[in-house]
């Protein structure tokens, strides 16, 4: 009798030893899940809006400023700009340094365009020298930290800024400008379309698919340097998927606040056009590519079929496309007369 009793005793205490230990393994799975969301969310959307209400009406001023304001969310957001550390989570974790890497290639782009186009009245006229040195400071490898980080370059970048804004609102025309027409907009367009076109095609060959080649359509007697093949195969490395994801949620996020800005200071240019409306669709095109996440997985369905899991990449392909659409639609309007 009691040999039966310390038999149930044991199998009791071992019964909650196990019962213990798959609540410890549920609560670390928890924490662990929560810490990925908590690592991969997304800074909110900037207000351009209240930037335009800080303008006055000066033209350029809301562009520059949110320039600005995009520079002090890699700075500030939590746990800072990671894309240049070497120490753990970030060397194994990189969703967060692809998406930052996105945002940094807009900024790019859009420090270039500043420099060459948006300050200039014609293509006789200097540089500015404050968008000049901006554009050299992003310009640099994102990844830097030996001796002078990007961080550093990001935050000399934003002081360049904020000096070509405050000269901008004197009452001296010489000291500053900003120039509003078709030609400086299309050219920062034609950049954009690029790159976005680029990641679209490389988030729907997320699950790899045989294309057909068609770089020469339309090209009388046009030849490439290498052997082509009619068909050819369009695939993103399986572990690229997720790099490739951030990434363009991160072109995304930072495009969308350009595309308010150019709405506010390119206001005059795109109603002559009657392209105010493509802008605004191509603003609710990359705010639908921004729907939240609430996982730290990026899904990718099944390469046969659709399969059981949803396919983000190919969900923000079909967005980011759509948004590229209308930017291509915008420069053509724009090239017309």
């Amino acid at each position: 009798m009691s040999f039966s009793l310390k038999e149930k005793l044991a199998d009791a205490i071992m019964d909650t030893r196990g019962l213990m230990k798959i609540a410890i393994g549920l609560v670390v799975v928890t924490l662990f899940w929560l810490g990925s969301v908590y690592i991969v969310q997304e800074p909110d959307k900037l207000d351009v809006g209240i930037i335009q209400k800080e303008s006055n009406g000066l033209l350029g001023y809301t562009t520059t400023r949110t320039m600005e304001e995009i520079i002090d969310t890699l700075l500030e957001q939590p746990l800072g700009y990671v894309s240049n550390d070497i120490a753990p989570p970030f060397i194994f974790l990189d969703n967060r340094p692809s998406w930052e890497l996105g945002v940094v290639k807009q900024l790019q782009f859009m420090a270039l365009a500043m420099q060459d186009e948006f300050s200039r009245s014609n293509a006789q006229s200097t540089e500015d020298p404050n968008l000049q040195a901006a554009q050299s400071l992003l310009r640099n490898d994102h990844e830097k930290w030996i001796m002078v980080d990007y961080q550093d370059r990001l935050k000399n970048a934003k002081q360049e800024l904020e000096t070509y804004r405050r000269r901008l609102m004197n009452d001296n025309p010489r000291d500053g400008q900003f120039v509003s027409h078709s030609t400086a907009l299309s050219y920062w367009l034609k950049m954009v379309n690029k790159s976005m076109g680029s990641l679209s095609q490389k988030l729907s060959a997320s699950r790899g698919e045989l294309q057909v080649n068609t770089d020469l359509v339309g090209e009388a007697g046009g030849k490439v340097a290498w052997a082509d093949s009619y068909l050819i195969e369009s695939h993103t490395p399986w572990l690229e998927v997720d790099n490739v994801f951030y990434e363009a949620r991160g072109q995304a996020w930072a495009m969308l606040s350009f595309f308010k800005a150019i709405r506010v200071d390119f206001d005059t240019t795109l109603s002559d056009k009657q392209a105010t409306a493509i802008v605004d669709q191509i603003i609710k095109e990359l705010e639908y590519a921004l729907q939240p996440i609430y996982s730290p997985y990026v899904f990718n369905g099944s390469r046969y079929g659709y399969g059981f899991t949803p396919n983000y990449s190919l969900r923000l392909s079909s967005d980011i496309t759509r948004a590229t659409n209308g930017i291509r639609d915008l420069i053509n309007l724009l090239s017309n007369g």
